[in-house]
């Protein structure tokens, strides 16, 4: 069917914007109504959570640095009492 739009849209210049909008119409209605709402649904929650990123992103370097610096205190103790550990280890009689 819309070959034959196109067809006309081709062989008639002043008829061809009628027949792409023939056309687009045809292809919408081979979609059901469902998933067009389902559609419009998901891409206004993606529109959402892109906001929500651009405006909360900005905020998360002071979170990122307070992380890192909980992370390295946590490694740096970990280190010590391994370091602890092995040395009672080696004091231990085998």
């Amino acid at each position: 069917m819309s070959d034959i739009l196109l067809g006309i849209g081709r062989n008639e210049p002043e008829q061809s914007v009628a027949a792409k909008e023939a056309v687009q119409a045809f292809n919408l209605s081979k979609v059901p109504p469902h998933q067009v709402e389902l559609t419009k649904m998901q891409n206004t929650f993606m529109a959402i959570l892109r906001e929500l990123k651009q405006t909360t992103g900005s905020n998360l370097e002071p979170a990122k640095a307070a992380t890192k610096e909980i992370i390295d205190k946590m490694m740096s103790e970990l280190t010590t009492e391994r370091a602890a550990l092995n040395n009672l280890r080696s004091k231990l009689p085998r």
